[in-house]
């Protein structure tokens, strides 16, 4: 997948580099091209330490996230830079939609108590409505498989959180941008196709990492959450 991804990234003009991190030593042979950068990981460091990391390789305007399980449409981060620019956004992403054509759901709202009983319980309300009438929308927060960031936006909240080891971290630097008024803003008019692992679902050790990082999301924001209508109502 992450070699394909690649090969997907260097047809696009606008990428000027691609920041590849091996957190496991493997045998893969990748494309080769002068815009492609290694980081070779000695032991394996969480979502938010790689992509810490990886930003201070980066020397662009915008720094983009992305999950080596996606597929791109041709145009679409000179699609994403225009919409950004017209939703005044900090952060931006697109739909996310599965190989079959369904809209998933990267797009939520903050997750509560409430909402995550609701959910065990077969009910979920997080799911942030999509108004495909609309050229954008400003959700809470995106999904970590695809996140566009201004950089110096990024900078100024620290980046990822790298308490979290795995999940959730996602959610908190989309937090951290709205209690910093810098909007996050979803493209309608854009679309990935992820093809997800849901590995949370399946192994013990994901569980493990999504519960931890659950318990310590509610334990650093409960009864903190950002008034993001406020910023919303601004842009």
């Amino acid at each position: 997948m992450v070699v394909e991804l690649c090969n997907q990234l260097l047809r696009h003009p606008e990428i000027a580099q691609v920041i590849l991190t091996l957190n496991v030593e493997e045998t893969v042979v990748f494309p080769v091209s002068k815009k492609i950068l290694l980081i070779r990981n000695t032991t394996p460091k969480g979502f938010a330490s790689n992509h810490n990391a990886a930003f201070l390789k980066c020397k662009t305007k915008y720094f983009v996230v992305l999950n080596p399980d996606v597929e791109l449409c041709s145009g679409i981060f000179s699609e994403l830079t225009a919409c950004m620019l017209m939703a005044n956004a900090k952060l931006i992403a697109p739909l996310v939609t599965s190989s079959t054509g369904q809209i998933e759901d990267s797009v939520r709202h903050f997750p509560t108590v409430i909402n995550l009983i609701m959910k065990a319980f077969g009910k979920d309300i997080s799911r942030y409505p999509v108004y495909l009438d609309k050229d954008y929308i400003y959700p809470d927060w995106v999904a970590g498989m695809f996140m566009m960031f201004d950089s110096v936006s990024f900078a100024a909240v620290g980046g990822f959180d790298e308490a979290f080891f795995l999940y959730y971290e996602d959610v908190d630097i989309c937090l951290r941008f709205w209690k910093s008024q810098y909007p996050i803003a979803v493209s309608q008019r854009n679309r990935i196709v992820h093809n997800a692992h849901r590995e949370s679902r399946k192994k013990i050790r994901f569980m493990i990492w999504h519960l931890s990082s659950l318990i310590r999301y509610f334990y650093k924001h409960v009864f903190r959450l950002p008034i993001a209508s406020y910023v919303r109502s601004k842009n």
